[in-house]
């Protein structure tokens, strides 16, 4: 009789919680649309920069990411998390133009050159496409979580564009752009050889 009792007292237990879960996932876009969100500006600076942009890198990308809450690396049932979403993000490649240093050597100038590096990278919100998004009760994504994981995919990618050869692309792209600006100068042209060195 006791494991009978037992038996009813845990099955309306899971009833209680899957109608509480239903409950919190039928009403949850309601609760959704009722926030409000604020945002003010607490710092406001404007400074000069002297950064130039050689290159622009676009690209797509997928992510993925899945996880459960675990106890002694058991994974604990009705945690699970898992999304899945592409977006386009934008790269743009640079110098610090303030640390270009100019030397002369009788007809040819030397451009000492900044290494380059990622002068912006930014993420297009209005491209993100979301393929798969499961929500749990017990283990929900939080906003932190979103901010840490965009972080890791944008060193992601800066590390692939660097892998792929783009920041060497960026390098003749600038050499390029300073050649043809140099060599049109007055008193410049047909008389100096442009060389750089990075």
């Amino acid at each position: 009789m006791t494991s009978r009792k037992a038996i009813v007292i845990l099955s309306l237990i899971i009833v209680v919680l899957a109608g509480l879960l239903a409950a919190l996932i039928k009403f949850r876009p309601l609760l959704d649309r009722i926030s409000a969100t604020s945002s003010n500006s607490i710092v406001k600076e404007i400074l000069p920069v002297s950064e130039y942009t050689c290159l622009l890198y676009r690209y797509t990308t997928v992510v993925m990411h899945e996880e459960s809450k675990k106890f002694n690396e058991w994974e604990l049932p009705f945690t699970k998390k898992k999304y899945i979403y592409t977006y386009d993000g934008m790269m743009k490649l640079g110098i610090n133009g303030k640390n270009i240093s100019i030397k002369q050597f009788g007809q040819r100038i030397q451009l000492h050159m900044p290494p380059v590096q990622v002068v912006s990278h930014i993420i297009d919100e209005r491209s993100i496409k979301v393929y798969d998004q499961t929500r749990n009760a017990f283990n929900q994504i939080e906003i932190d979580e979103a901010f840490k994981i965009n972080a890791e995919q944008k060193a992601h990618m800066e590390a692939k564009a660097q892998s792929e050869g783009v920041f060497e692309e960026a390098q003749r792209a600038a050499e390029q752009q300073f050649g043809d600006l140099l060599k049109n100068l007055p008193g410049v042209k047909n008389e100096f050889i442009i060389e750089f060195v990075w």
